[in-house]
């Protein structure tokens, strides 16, 4: 397997990856996320809410990562010494 074609497998699955988990957004105010119940959330409701919204920004930079390696693969794998 070619170092172009190792690029191009990175490239397919962090363009999977932006597919599924979309780009990296900054952590959103989860603050008014909660208007419509009757209570306010719990601090374990808010925490949880948080790390998830953590964990989506870093699977979305994973992506976004992997796109950029396969990039430069391919770059690599292209020039002639």
């Amino acid at each position: 397997m070619t170092i172009s074609q190792i690029g191009l497998i990175l490239n397919v699955i962090g363009t999977f990856a932006i597919a599924f988990w979309g780009l990296p957004s900054p952590i959103k105010d989860i603050s008014n996320d909660y208007t419509l119940l009757y209570s306010d959330p719990t601090e374990e409701e808010k925490s949880k809410s948080i790390r998830a919204n953590k964990t989506h920004r870093v699977k979305a930079y994973i992506g976004l990562g992997l796109i950029f390696i396969g990039f430069v693969f391919q770059l690599i794998g292209t020039t002639k010494i």
